[in-house]
């Protein structure tokens, strides 16, 4: 459009009534392909389009002598766009699995390599790449398709060496981690194989203890219900105080009241065992005035 075709109205909406075919030549091969798609035969067609076809067939008949000209029929392509419900194309799926596209490229260990380690790596392809250069000097200095191809051979070789080196390590990894685990887990049932014997020693103590205080006190109950002499009560008694205070103190921290306590009981026990023999003594005499001996 030229400059300042917006303001006119001949630019904007040209008159081309008289220029356009498909309205005054009835010649018009659309009107042929429409025939032709809907399916008319000479028979079926009207007197009218035979008419137009006679003419358009004589009128081209010297041109189609002199050269054919190829002819398209676009009659398929415009039923489909103006289908309101045209054929749906099938849907692409993309492969979410990149080893399905590529299944014989090797995946670079690289992809799996933190950053960390794509460093080391990295300095070792240099490393080895300085060496080789060191002792192969043809591969280098020449061609740079040959020094790339000689390179990408020690990248490889390099890589292929980091990676059974890491697999390595990572085995010995989980050695050293499973036999952490089975070292814990005999220290484990170790300590509760021990736990368990102590808890069985300190029960058995216990029931030790028990029937100890058991027979203690049933030799008290047995010893109640016997009638009991004073020297018997004064040696018990005596050998309470003995017991108490050993237990409670040493001899050498043992107080006064102790002590005293003690000397009483014994002077009353020597005491029991003069009239015991007084008194066994006096049986004796009276056993013989009577004759028993």
């Amino acid at each position: 459009m030229p400059p300042g075709g917006h303001e006119n109205i001949e630019f904007r909406f040209p008159d081309t009534s008289d220029d356009d075919p498909d309205f005054d030549d009835p010649n018009s091969k659309i009107l042929e392909a429409k025939r032709r798609r809907l399916g008319l035969t000479e028979r079926e067609e009207s007197p009218s389009e035979a008419r137009v076809s006679t003419n358009s067939e004589t009128e081209s008949e010297p041109e189609s002598e002199s050269e054919p000209e190829p002819f398209i029929d676009l009659g398929e392509l415009l039923d489909l766009a103006r289908s309101s419900n045209p054929e749906q194309l099938p849907v692409l799926e993309r492969p979410s699995d990149l080893e399905s596209e590529n299944p014989h490229t090797p995946t670079s260990i690289r992809n799996e390599l933190p950053v960390r380690q794509t460093r080391q790596l990295n300095k070792r392809i240099d490393e080895a790449v300085v060496i080789d250069k060191e002792q192969n000097p043809k591969y280098w200095g020449g061609s740079w398709m040959k020094e790339y191809e000689r390179g990408g051979q020690i990248k490889e070789q390099v890589e292929a060496a980091y990676g059974q080196e890491m697999k390595k390590k990572k085995e010995d990894t989980e050695r050293k981690r499973r036999e952490k685990q089975e070292r814990e887990q005999i220290l484990k049932e170790k300590k509760e194989k021990e736990k368990k014997k102590r808890e069985e020693e300190e029960k058995q103590k216990q029931e030790s203890q028990r029937r100890e205080q058991l027979e203690q006190r049933r030799a008290r109950a047995r010893a109640n219900d016997k009638p009991k002499d004073v020297l018997s009560m004064l040696r018990e008694m005596l050998d309470d105080e003995k017991r108490t205070a050993g237990v409670q103190t040493r001899p050498e921290l043992r107080g006064n009241q102790s002590i005293a306590e003690m000397q009483r009981l014994q002077i009353a026990i020597d005491a029991v065992k003069m009239w015991e023999r007084k008194k066994e003594r006096a049986r004796e005499i009276e056993r013989g005035k009577r004759g028993d001996i």
